[in-house]
């Protein structure tokens, strides 16, 4: 997890790589899950360990979440700038 989290945080700008971080940080969370349901000889209260990997997955989705946005914004700006380029060295 910190690995991934961190892969997220120094993310170059690739939204691709995001969404595909998201999707592995998901099927990891319910296959943590799944084997801790499963597992009968846990008591209830170490089941409890499924909330804190589901508070940790919440908490890892926000930070891809908000890294999904810089680059949007970034990629929003770079396509205005051009834009602006476009039009003022008559390009359009």
């Amino acid at each position: 997890m910190k690995q991934l989290a961190k892969a997220v945080h120094n993310n170059n700008g690739d939204l691709e790589q995001l969404r595909q971080q998201r999707k592995l940080l998901e099927a990891r969370q319910e296959a943590e899950k799944n084997e801790i349901n499963a597992d009968n000889s846990l008591t209830s209260a170490e089941k409890q360990t499924v909330k804190a990997v589901e508070a940790k997955k919440t908490e890892e989705e926000a930070k891809i979440a908000a890294a999904e946005n810089e680059v949007t914004k970034k990629l929003n700006k770079i396509a205005g700038e051009e834009a602006v380029k476009a039009v003022h060295n008559g390009d359009t």
